[in-house]
């Protein structure tokens, strides 16, 4: 259709920064190219087929396309304290066949393409009334992580302008660092996502062995560890600083990949990455052996915030009830600030079982709350006296001892 490219702009606009499911909704179109559009074009996001909630607010979406059956994916929403995360799918079925996923169980039918990819978050945020977007509004559906159906990597070219897309500031204007790639390691690919894509990277690892990694996950026999770490690496190189950041998944598999031998050759494994600011690990106990009930972490702090250029470490105390009950995290020296307590535990939400303690949160999540609550102190839920009482009373004297503890504890 020959129209002002102006026009063109317009339709964008109330497609994704309005929401607007219709032609005839679009008021600052003339009637008659509202009708010509009409017959023409659809604006068609697919059918929901299922939708299913949680008691936890997780809600589990089966969306069909085109009208066809067998194109049937899921979509998945995670709320959490401090965001949103929306799971979604890059492909109907999967050619990886790895032996712990659903998907894997299903032949590949077809790529999703760029408007099938979108489409899942219009959706999403539609229920999560994210319409019409306005100018520093927060999002329900803050972040996207392509962790859904498929393997992203595989259908880099639809994915790749499926991003565009989420990303345009003109339209949808989601920050690229809010959105994951999730591979199962197509390691030649790999260095792509930085480049290219500037989004974040996720490993489907689950193995630091070779052989066992292959028994689960046959892609290994084609891109082997080394080959995968290689590809890592260039990524750290490569990608900005916000993103520079890899996500390695593990999924514990009992009598596989789970024991204190798979944790060391993991250590082993990631020792060499490049780490900026968050890690991870489990501590050593007196016999040398990893205790996976004590983990060692660092958090760092926000950029143009007090917080900057410290790494405040911290331990991780599960118990045996784990992940029925939430870890204790402890600061270790203790930190100034009104939601630590003297010991150096942190008060935070998601760590109390009584409020928005969750077993699906990973210790990710629990770093990431971490570092926004020392950025930004919680006055409801105080838990250190002189740190909240500056906080309220004197907020220049209050900044000044954060950045002089921050100096104390830079790197």
């Amino acid at each position: 259709m020959d129209v002002p490219a102006y026009r063109s702009k317009q339709v964008y606009e109330w497609i994704y920064q309005k929401g607007i499911t219709t032609f005839q909704d679009m008021a600052n179109l003339p009637k008659n190219l509202q009708k010509e559009m009409d017959m023409q074009y659809a604006i068609d996001y697919g059918r929901i087929i299922d939708n299913q909630l949680s008691v936890d607010g997780t809600r589990k979406l089966l969306l069909q396309f085109s009208g066809d059956p067998q194109a049937s994916v899921e979509t998945v929403f995670i709320p959490e304290h401090h965001r949103g995360t929306l799971c979604v799918s890059s492909q109907v079925g999967c050619s990886l066949s790895c032996t712990f996923c659903h998907t894997g169980t299903q032949k590949l039918y077809r790529n999703l393409t760029a408007g099938e990819i979108v489409s899942q978050y219009m959706v999403a945020a539609w229920i999560a009334n994210d319409f019409p977007r306005r100018a520093n509004q927060q999002r329900n559906v803050s972040n996207i992580v392509f962790m859904g159906q498929g393997e992203p990597l595989y259908n880099f070219r639809n994915v790749s302008s499926a991003i565009s897309l989420l990303t345009d500031h003109q339209g949808i204007g989601m920050a690229p660092w809010r959105i994951t790639i999730s591979t199962s390691g197509v390691a030649p690919l790999i260095p792509r996502i930085a480049k290219e894509l500037r989004v974040g990277l996720a490993i489907s690892l689950h193995s630091a062995d070779n052989d066992t990694r292959s028994e689960i996950m046959p892609i290994n026999k084609t891109y082997p560890l080394q080959q995968l770490m290689e590809s890592c690496a260039d990524f750290a190189k490569l990608a900005g600083q916000q993103n520079r950041r890899i996500t390695f998944e593990y999924v514990m598999l009992d009598g596989i990949n789970d024991s204190d031998s798979d944790a060391k050759r993991l250590v082993k494994l990631l020792k060499h990455l490049p780490a900026h600011g968050f890690y991870a690990r489990p501590q050593k106990n007196a016999k040398g052996e990893m205790d996976m009930m004590r983990w060692e972490c660092g958090i760092p702090g926000k950029e143009k915030t007090p917080w900057e250029n410290g790494i405040y470490k911290c331990v991780l105390l599960f118990t045996e009830d784990y992940p029925a009950v939430p870890p204790k995290c402890q600061f270790i020296p203790p930190l100034f600030h009104p939601n630590v307590f003297p010991s150096g535990t942190v008060c935070l939400s998601i760590l109390n079982a009584d409020k928005d303690w969750k077993p699906s949160i990973t210790i990710k999540q629990i770093l990431l709350g971490v570092q926004s609550l020392l950025a930004e102190p919680n006055n409801s839920d105080p838990a250190q006296t002189e740190a909240y009482q500056m906080y309220r009373s004197n907020i220049n004297n209050y900044e000044r001892k954060v950045r002089e503890q921050a100096r104390k504890m830079a790197r």
